[in-house]
């Protein structure tokens, strides 16, 4: 991680190697935009996560959890997926390392894709017997 890593896709129908940002496309309400106009945009981003997200220190307002960040993934995911279950360790791994060399590098917000509500498992030790460790989306929103 002491270098910056440049990420790429073999492209096999187009016979070539492309850098993955080339495939990045930009929405705003639906629609497919320029990066430019997304930047134009009078609301930033980030509310469309809602005002606040759930974290470990309780709820926090998510201009304050997403602040300076370079990145902010989202991951939508269900605790009763077992892909999404496999795929969790794996993820915190790569931003625990992400983090030890950049703290402001990437924040992950999770978004709730649980059915029911008593599927949510949280972020806190108290909401669940094993809280979520990202910031999180109130279930109720998501």
């Amino acid at each position: 991680f002491g270098s910056r890593l440049n990420f790429t896709a073999c492209l096999p129908s187009a016979r070539k190697t492309r850098s993955i940002m080339d495939e990045v496309r930009y929405f705003l309400n639906g629609q497919q935009v320029s990066e430019s106009v997304l930047k134009m945009s009078a609301e930033p981003w980030f509310k469309m996560l809602g005002d606040t997200l759930l974290t470990a220190e309780g709820p926090t307002p998510t201009e304050e959890v997403v602040r300076g960040k370079t990145k902010v993934a989202l991951l939508f995911a269900d605790v009763n997926c077992r892909y999404c279950e496999a795929f969790e360790p794996v993820l915190q791994d790569i931003i625990q390392k992400v983090k030890a060399a950049d703290l402001l590098d990437t924040e992950v917000v999770y978004i709730p894709a649980e059915v029911q509500a008593e599927s949510f498992r949280g972020v806190t030790k108290e909401d669940a017997k094993r809280p979520q460790p990202f910031a999180s989306m109130p279930w109720e929103i998501s």
